[in-house]
């Protein structure tokens, strides 16, 4: 299969030992890349802010943060996307706490887009 390759921007840096980076590629749109994971797919995940209904809506999920490298201590999305403080957002992370509700929606059923489970890492 093909694979898609975006560039990362340098600026991005690794913060908090994550298994996840990201970058505003709108006003209101985050790319996350889970750039370690144990298939080497580093998939792409987007995360759109809506906070006038305090929403974020995440589509895809990526490999679930399974990671070879010992030192990344933050493998849940979850965690990344609720405490790691984000360049592009101000260095706050994009759903502080979990203040705003998730809206997930998996656009198709390959592992690298669908491996962090709603049910048990994304709330319903």
């Amino acid at each position: 299969p093909q694979r898609r390759h975006i560039r990362i921007r340098q600026t991005v840096t690794m913060i908090h030992n994550a298994a996840f980076k990201a970058y505003r590629l709108t006003p209101t749109v985050f790319v996350i890349n889970e750039y370690a994971d144990i298939y080497d797919e580093k998939p792409l995940i987007y995360a759109k802010l809506v906070p006038s209904v305090n929403t974020i809506v995440v589509l895809d999920t990526g490999c679930g943060g399974a990671t070879n490298d010992v030192q990344i201590e933050v493998k849940s999305l979850r965690k990344f996307i609720e405490t790691v403080p984000v360049e592009d957002n101000d260095n706050k992370p994009l759903n502080p706490n979990g203040s705003m509700r998730y809206l997930v929606v998996l656009s198709h059923c390959h592992y690298d887009h669908i491996r962090t489970s709603p049910q048990t890492d994304m709330p319903r």
